[in-house]
């Protein structure tokens, strides 16, 4: 049985971009409010990316960060950008899309760093064949009932990324294991088909799929199981 969660985000306001470097910046650096940068697909050095993230949260030249950078199309193209910045006496972080022009198309706000947030695994697709792509996180959480790996799909709306659902991909609690494999198929009409083939525990509830192969898809409610 496939146990999709379905979430509602509350609605924040979408960040400013920032000022215009210099004529000497680097080509691989952001080149904030350029024609150029505009017209950009690729990201930016993990060093520029830090720069630019420790002037947009005033911090200090020398804070410790970590940066994760994904390409897509947004309506243009822009990036996906996780951070995780180093302090007491909580790390914070940030999940956002940036535009190569350093416009924020959702918050870019820090927060306190979440569950699961350390070792997230980010990455786009179309889903829903509308040529805007979601962000698809693959995350492991433990809790008070084991360890479980999940996939979440947020959506690009209100200058958020919004859950529109979420599978349990592994789950161990020492009694009871289970294990899949990801794939990605084409959907017919357009977008991509969620594929999970599962292993594991025979057993019907919501820890584990029911062993074999699972096929989810982005509709206008969110994500659901497509059956045959």
């Amino acid at each position: 049985m496939v146990r999709v969660v379905l979430l509602v985000a509350p609605l924040l306001v979408v960040s400013g971009g920032c000022g215009a470097l210099g004529a000497s910046t680097p080509p691989d650096s952001l080149q904030c409010g350029s024609d150029e940068a505009a017209r950009r697909t690729d990201c930016p050095s993990s060093p520029a990316l830090a720069a630019h993230l420790r002037d947009r949260w005033s911090l200090a030249p020398d804070a410790r960060m970590t940066t994760t950078c994904v390409p897509g199309a947004f309506g243009a193209p822009a990036w996906l950008v996780h951070a995780i910045v180093a302090g007491t006496p909580h790390e914070r972080a940030a999940t956002f899309l940036l535009q190569p022009t350093c416009a924020a198309l959702t918050d870019p706000a820090l927060h306190d760093l979440g569950p699961g947030e350390r070792d997230v695994e980010l990455e786009v697709r179309d889903l829903d064949g509308d040529t805007i792509d979601e962000v698809l996180a693959r995350r492991t959480e433990a809790d008070a009932r084991g360890r479980s790996a999940y996939l979440e799909v947020l959506r690009v709306a209100a200058g958020r990324l919004l859950p529109a659902g979420k599978v349990r991909l592994e789950h161990d609690d020492g009694d009871t294991r289970c294990t899949s494999t990801l794939r990605y198929r084409p959907r017919p009409g357009g977008g991509q088909l969620i594929e999970v083939e599962a292993a594991g525990a025979a057993i019907a509830g919501d820890l584990c799929l029911m062993p074999g192969v699972h096929h989810l898809e982005l509709s206008a409610g969110g994500l659901r199981r497509r059956m045959p």
